[in-house]
């Protein structure tokens, strides 16, 4: 996991880059760069239906967040005998 970078490119003209609205539910997507080798696109339920705590939480996701992402979806791959993340 340690290999693992963040790829994110920020508009400042969007407020709502990285964010998308799925039927009244806020998500929010980025990119992770394995060992500049691979890389793995992420989709997560922020859980909110308000537009301004999704980007907060997507604030918080971006910045502190995004590695337990990956650790979270790597073992759910082995517990489902699939390919780590």
């Amino acid at each position: 996991m340690s290999d693992w970078s963040l790829s994110v490119r920020v508009r400042s003209n969007n407020p709502d880059h990285h964010l998308f609205n799925n039927h009244g539910t806020w998500w929010c997507h980025f990119w992770a760069i394995a060992g500049g080798l691979s890389q793995e696109r992420f989709r997560i339920n922020l859980h909110t239906r308000s537009r301004s705590r999704a980007r907060t939480l997507r604030d918080s996701l971006l910045r502190d967040g995004w590695r337990q992402c990956i650790v979270e979806k790597s073992q759910s791959n082995e517990n489902r005998g699939g390919h780590n993340a």
